[in-house]
């Protein structure tokens, strides 16, 4: 039987120490193929980046607001929603009123809320930031968005 080295605390360097950031994410659209594709894109760049994330996917505003409450409750908590504006029941971005209402009140925690849009005037995007939207990813998603999303957020955001 062959020996196997045991790795103890004392046997690693300190910087040899490393850090594994886990991101939980929730899609909210109500078209499937959009959160099959941001799923796996965001699954595809968390692997080139090294960072660990778990997608919850809903399918309109009250599926949305209820992942989050319950989420809270259980104290998990979503570090980045991802919400489509026109969707079935209430729009996104009252979704996104109620949500950082909550917040305000210390019903949730803080998440970081992007929408996922078509629209790309500066009025909409204007309203959506006045009511708490840290960021815009405009449709169709490509790669190259949600790596700008990793590079601006995520990856300067390890130490949450």
């Amino acid at each position: 039987m062959k020996n196997i080295p045991l790795i103890t605390k004392s046997s690693v360097s300190s910087d040899q120490n490393i850090i594994i950031k886990k991101f939980n994410f929730l899609v909210c659209d109500d078209d499937p193929n959009i959160t099959s594709s941001l799923k796996k894109l965001i699954g595809k760049n968390a692997d080139k980046k090294g960072v660990i994330v778990n997608i919850d996917i809903s399918s309109n505003g009250i599926e949305c607001l209820n992942k989050i409450y319950d989420n809270y409750l259980s104290k998990m908590k979503y570090d980045i929603l991802l919400i489509d504006e026109n969707m079935p029941g209430i729009k996104g971005s009252m979704t996104i009123k109620i949500i950082k209402t909550m917040i305000s009140m210390k019903e949730l925690n803080p998440i970081k809320v992007f929408s996922i849009t078509s629209f790309e005037s500066e009025e909409f995007k204007k309203e959506m930031i006045s009511i708490g939207c840290d960021g815009f990813i405009p449709k169709p998603v490509k790669m190259k968005d949600v790596e700008i999303l990793f590079e601006n957020f995520i990856l300067n955001n390890l130490d949450m």
